[in-house]
């Protein structure tokens, strides 16, 4: 089987719908769901996660997120510590997991991996 580009489009489009899912009952603010983006590179597509910080204390007063522009993103930090409910420790992983595991049997591959058709 021939893995094309709309197949890989499709794999990038359900990790990233399966981090939404993630972040969809429990969240702080939605930021870091509503911050991915899929672009096409050379070598394939890419899943960003910008979730660039923002003023906390503003966020919990106001419900206003305030960037602080200095281009760090959090999302690597709440797969590390889970976040502030500590319930997505490893949601990278686990995302990507199950969207190959939903992707594959969709597209009908499992069984064929590592064969040559």
């Amino acid at each position: 089987m021939i893995i094309t580009k709309e197949l890989k489009k499709d794999l990038a489009n359900r990790i990233a719908e399966k981090i939404k899912h993630e972040f969809s009952i429990i969240h702080f603010s939605g930021n870091l769901a509503d911050t991915i983006n899929i672009y096409e590179t050379q070598e394939g597509w890419a899943i960003e996660i910008p979730a660039e910080m923002y003023d906390i204390d503003l966020y919990a007063k106001t419900g206003r997120i305030q960037y602080l522009n200095n281009g760090l993103s959090y999302a690597n930090d709440v797969n590390t510590s889970g976040g502030f409910s500590q319930k997505h420790k490893n949601y990278i992983n686990r995302c990507i997991n199950k969207a190959i595991e939903e992707w594959l049997a969709i597209n009908k591959i499992i069984g064929r991996v590592g064969r040559n058709g």
